[in-house]
């Protein structure tokens, strides 16, 4: 393969001289096999479809977090002080951290997280995986994905939100999970009618009656692995939630209550979704052959990063790689009236109610099989990913064969969500438009993988300045300080000035006031003054230009400028569409989803 001259870089989005053409499903031209492995890089960027999003965030921005490869790294993985950091450079240079590609979603969906974001002043980084899960749990076993005859991916996602304690992991998942809660509730409280009718039953009615049957599991907070085993026993669907508040809880609790045991490996069979048979004490058997279980946990970095230092094991079974990250440190979003209406929620839980009604009405799983032009160009991806595997870091290696199966497993949540939220069943045939979806999302959470797996392997702590080039925001303030540095007076400009600039530089309103920006700054590590003239105005509250802004710039120094709305803040005038299609034409009978548990 053609090499690049040192010192330069490919075309912003396009790819290097000499890089494999991308294949054309059309025709069966340039498909994989043809030819040697390629820049991966350069492929990644080559075909995601691109389109104009109005609240999409700046994507497409390479090497986001490059000071993290100056971290000295050590064991595992033969990566000591004496080895150089070229594999970790080039994993940043193949997964860049970007945005999540929001047009994956149906708009109403897209525009009912974002504004949960808004109204939680968090990152909406963690809420697209928490809907994957979410999704697959309402979906359980009724469905599969088969990329080809022997090859099927169940509805199962392992979620970790890692980030800062008070960044908001907590509420928005409570917020998505409202659905099963209320699901739950109302099994719960059946269950207990049905207790209290059977134990009301005269003696000699009650030993010919069937005994109750317990409350179906549709969410879980805490467990075990009995009890997981428990639950799924006799579940129609075998799709259950589990959410925790702290994700080290499932790291650290297995095999909490033996001295010997294989609760990892039962883990880990089940993220797989395939058969478990548990003898108990006493011989009782527990035969589980639908299972999908899926887990949303958040953890702090430094406690992801110690307890993955403390349980190296966690490297070796493959526990860590069935799990997609989401990396933040910097997270400063501004508090504002916007809230996630009733009209959100309803939306929300709709789709949901309708994905479990479904699920619970349908006798046989539906098979769904990519397209002919899906599968080859899954293929091909596939093909050039494995082949740059020797050339990554060894502790990201083992991400990349779950991230390929996670990619049939995100393309089969699209295509579901697609349908319901469209008033549609599901048919049985994945596209290449989602597969090319599901793609750019796994390269959205690689990006974020190698950002969580260098820090868990860094000798030296990170300082948050270094991930501070994370924030789309501050890569758009960088961009916009790089323009006015002409316009400084006296060491100062306005911060009144600054804001209104970088609201038009983003087409959006990503600051409601020059006192929240003004509060940004100041979270940036920035200096502030009090009220001085600046452009003529008197009493203008400024930013002072000094070392610190320099250095911060630095920061950015290899970033292109980019002028994109970002994703999660929209225009005040702009309304959100909410509205489920109710187009008639190849609608599916929808009796099922409306009638009433």
């Amino acid at each position: 393969m053609n090499k690049r001259k040192a010192g330069t870089a490919p075309p912003y989005g396009g790819a290097w001289e000499g890089q494999q053409e991308k294949p054309n499903p059309q025709d069966g031209s340039n498909m994989p096999g043809k030819s040697k492995h390629v820049k991966l890089s350069s492929i990644l960027n080559a075909d995601i479809q691109k389109k104009n999003h109005n609240t999409q965030i700046i994507q497409n921005v390479s090497s986001v977090t490059s000071k993290l490869g100056n971290a000295n790294l050590k064991q595992p993985g033969g990566f000591g002080k004496n080895r150089p950091h070229q594999r970790w450079d080039k994993a940043k240079e193949i997964f860049p951290r970007k945005n999540f590609p929001w047009h994956v979603f149906p708009t109403p969906i897209k525009d009912c997280l974002n504004q949960l974001a808004r109204s939680m002043a968090i990152s909406p980084l963690c809420l697209p995986g928490m809907v994957f899960a979410f999704c697959s749990a309402a979906i359980g076993r009724k469905a599969t994905v088969e990329i080809k005859h022997g090859w099927t991916e169940p509805f199962i996602f392992w979620i970790a939100d890692i980030r800062t304690s008070g960044d908001g992991k907590t509420p928005a998942m409570k917020a998505l999970r409202t659905p099963f809660y209320d699901l739950q509730k109302n099994e719960e409280e059946h269950a207990r009618k049905e207790q209290e009718r059977y134990d009301a039953l005269p003696k000699g009615k009650k030993e010919k009656a069937p005994k109750p049957k317990p409350a179906r599991n549709y969410f879980l907070t805490g467990f075990t692995l009995e009890g997981i085993r428990d639950a799924l026993a006799g579940h129609p669907t075998g799709g259950i939630i589990v959410t925790l508040n702290e994700l080290s809880a499932f790291i650290t609790g297995q095999n909490q209550y033996k001295t010997t045991g294989n609760d990892r490996e039962a883990w880990l069979e089940l993220f797989d979704g395939t058969p478990n048979k548990t003898v108990r004490a006493g011989g009782k058997n527990i035969w589980i052959d639908k299972s999908a279980v899926s887990l949303i946990g958040g953890i702090q970095p430094d406690v992801w990063r110690h307890i993955i230092h403390d349980k190296t094991i966690l490297i070796h079974d493959e526990t860590l790689f069935r799990m997609l990250c989401t990396f933040e440190f910097f997270s400063f979003y501004e508090l504002t009236d916007e809230e996630w209406s009733q009209q959100h929620q309803k939306l929300w839980s709709d789709v949901i109610i309708k994905i479990f009604r479904w699920a619970d009405n349908i006798d046989d799983t539906l098979v769904i099989k990519f397209s002919n032009a899906a599968k080859q160009y899954f293929y091909w991806y596939r093909n050039n990913l494995y082949a740059i595997r020797n050339e990554l870091p060894d502790p990201l290696n083992g991400f990349i064969p779950k991230s390929i199966s996670y990619i049939a497993r995100i393309a089969g949540v699209l295509h579901i969500l697609s349908a319901f939220v469209n008033n549609r069943f599901p048919h049985h045939t994945i596209e290449l438009n989602t597969v090319k979806d599901a793609i750019a999302v796994i390269r959205f959470y690689l990006g974020q993988i190698v950002d969580a797996v260098m820090y868990v392997h860094s000798q030296d702590e990170i300082k948050k300045t270094e991930l501070v080039r994370s924030d789309e925001r501050a890569i758009l303030f960088a961009q916009v300080l790089r323009q006015e540095r002409d316009n400084v007076e006296n060491g100062l400009l306005g911060i009144g000035y600054l804001y209104k600039k970088i609201n038009e530089t983003a087409c959006s309103t990503i600051f409601s006031s020059p006192r929240s920006f003004g509060a940004y700054l100041k979270n940036l590590g920035l200096e502030t003054t009090g009220k001085h003239n600046f452009r003529g105005q008197r009493g203008v509250r400024c930013l002072k230009w000094n070392d610190r802004v320099e250095n911060f710039l630095q920061q950015f120094a290899d970033i292109a400028d980019v002028r994109r709305t970002v994703g999660g803040h929209r225009n005040q005038s702009e309304s959100l569409d909410l509205s489920i299609s109710t187009d008639n034409t190849n609608v599916a009978d929808v009796t099922i989803l409306n009638k009433k548990n």
